[in-house]
């Protein structure tokens, strides 16, 4: 959709990706064009432009999760603002309003996983990203999981858990079930940074003579097109 002057002027529905590229027919190269991507069912552009929802209002929609789990959208924005009028290809990157958990091992026994979960855990997020603010103030919370228990991991694993971009200063813990070398365990972390959109984290179990830990890092994760 696009937006000039704060209100939504031209939406354009059911876009087809070729070569990373679509095609739009915009009359002019003014206000902001914003993108959207595997958001059906939970954001409706033709009731929201009805409503005249204003730019202010549209930066700060937040999104559900869909079917009890945390929708895997994407969005961006580009100003069309300055753009010569011949300019007929417009660069734009996507990006997921999702944080991904791999995890690895780095234990010298036997070890596997059985369950990862972020306990209160954000259940909506913004649809594009808001400065200083990571989840919306009446944002609800729940533990959120991803079993493994009939298919326990015992391997280096990328995408375990995905969960939304989400503020942590509700005691937000990640929670790792596992048994090591024949006995149970429950390795938690709370975390105290964001969770921030289009980040991979890296759940590292430990194993030494003392303790077993829990070791969280991050990377971006590559943007969408």
């Amino acid at each position: 959709c696009i937006f000039e002057d704060g209100r939504m002027t031209g939406i354009f529905d059911n876009l087809s990706l070729s070569g990373g590229s679509c095609d739009l027919a915009i009359d002019g190269h003014s206000g902001t064009l914003y993108m959207l991507a595997n958001t059906d069912g939970l954001i409706d552009l033709a009731a929201l432009q009805a409503g005249e929802i204003s730019e202010t209002e549209w930066l700060r929609t937040a999104v559900a999760m869909k079917d009890g789990a945390p929708a895997d959208f994407f969005s961006g924005s580009v100003s069309l603002d300055g753009m010569d009028k011949s300019q007929t290809r417009i660069p734009l990157s996507l990006r997921r309003g999702m944080a991904r958990f791999d995890l690895k091992f780095n234990t010298a026994g036997k070890a596997e996983v059985h369950r990862v979960t972020l306990r209160n855990a954000a259940e909506s997020v913004f649809l594009f990203p808001v400065s200083g603010q990571y989840s919306p103030e009446d944002v609800s919370r729940k533990d959120y999981s991803a079993e493994f228990r009939e298919q326990p991991l015992t391997a280096d694993t990328e995408g375990v858990l995905h969960v939304y971009e989400q503020s942590t200063g509700n005691r937000v813990v990640i929670s790792v079930d596992a048994v090591i070398d024949g006995k149970t365990e429950v390795l938690t972390k709370e975390l105290e940074e964001p969770l921030k959109r289009n980040t991979i984290y890296t759940l590292t179990l430990r194993k030494d003579t003392i303790d077993v830990s829990l070791e969280v890092s991050f990377d971006e994760w590559e943007p969408g097109s």
